[in-house]
C-alpha cells in the first residue's frame, strides 16, 4: 500500500512540473525582457549574466550565447566569468555573425527578420566590443527574443561605447553592477586603462590593463583636479 502510494506522489508530482514547465514556456512567450548588466571592469557582469540565463534555463527556455571572437581571456568556445563560471557559447566577428548563426541553427529566419523558435534567449558578452551589436540586438528583441547582455558602458576616455548607445533605448532592464575602486576601495563604476595603446582603442585584457575606478579616481572627470 505505502508503495502505490509513493508511486503515485512522484507520478504526480513529475506531472506538476510538466505542468510548471509548460506555464512558464507559455509564460516567457509573452514576456519579452531585454536586459542589460552593465559597469566596469571586474565588477561582476558576466557572473550577474549566467545568474540570469540559469533561470531560463530553468524554465525550460532555448539559450543561444554569443562572445565576440576577439576575447579569448579564459576560453575560447565558452564565456567564462572571472571566478570560473562559464556557459557554451558561439565565437563571433561582428553582430551580423550572430544572425547568420541563429539562422543555420534555424532559430531565426534573416530574410523574414522572424524568429522560427519561439521566444529563444539570446546572451551576448562584452557586447561593446562586438560591431553591430546596437543594431542587431535590438532587431532580434523586436523580433520576439528575449536579449540578456553584459557590457561596459564607458571607454576610459570618458565617452560611451557606440554599441552601447544603440542598445540601451530597448532595455527593458538595467542592472550596474559596481567593483572597487583600486585606489580608495569605494565603489567603482568606471574602469581606468592603465597600460597598453594609449589611444584609447579596445584591447582585451586583465588587471595589467585595466583597473575599476570611483568618480573621484577617474582620470576622465578629474584630468585638471588636484585629487
Amino acid at each position: 500500500m505505502h508503495g502505490s502510494f509513493f508511486v503515485k506522489f512522484i507520478a504526480d508530482t513529475l506531472a506538476k512540473k510538466d505542468e510548471a514547465q509548460i506555464f512558464n514556456r507559455a509564460l516567457m512567450s509573452y514576456k519579452k525582457e531585454f536586459t542589460l548588466f552593465v559597469g566596469p571592469m571586474f565588477g561582476g557582469k558576466t557572473t550577474k549574466m549566467l545568474s540570469e540565463l540559469d533561470k531560463h534555463s530553468y524554465r525550460g527556455r532555448d539559450i543561444y550565447a554569443f562572445k565576440p571572437i576577439v576575447d579569448s581571456r579564459y576560453s575560447e568556445h565558452k564565456i567564462v566569468t572571472h571566478n570560473g563560471g562559464s556557459i557554451d557559447s558561439f565565437l563571433v566577428r561582428d553582430a551580423g555573425d550572430i544572425l547568420s548563426k541563429l539562422d543555420e541553427l534555424s532559430v531565426y529566419d534573416k530574410g523574414d527578420n522572424r524568429m522560427i523558435v519561439n521566444s529563444p534567449v539570446i546572451a551576448l558578452d562584452e557586447a561593446f566590443m562586438l560591431d553591430g551589436a546596437g543594431e542587431v540586438l535590438p532587431k532580434l528583441f523586436q523580433a520576439g527574443a528575449t536579449i540578456v547582455a553584459s557590457t561596459i558602458q564607458l571607454n576610459s576616455d570618458g565617452t560611451p561605447f557606440k554599441e552601447v548607445l544603440g542598445i540601451m533605448p530597448y532595455a527593458t532592464r538595467i542592472e550596474v553592477c559596481t567593483s572597487v575602486c583600486s585606489i580608495c576601495s569605494a565603489d567603482a563604476f568606471y574602469t581606468e586603462k592603465i597600460g597598453g595603446r594609449q589611444d584609447f582603442s579596445i584591447e582585451v585584457g586583465g588587471p595589467e590593463l585595466y583597473q575599476p575606478r570611483c568618480f573621484n579616481h577617474f582620470t576622465h572627470f578629474n584630468a585638471n583636479k588636484d585629487i
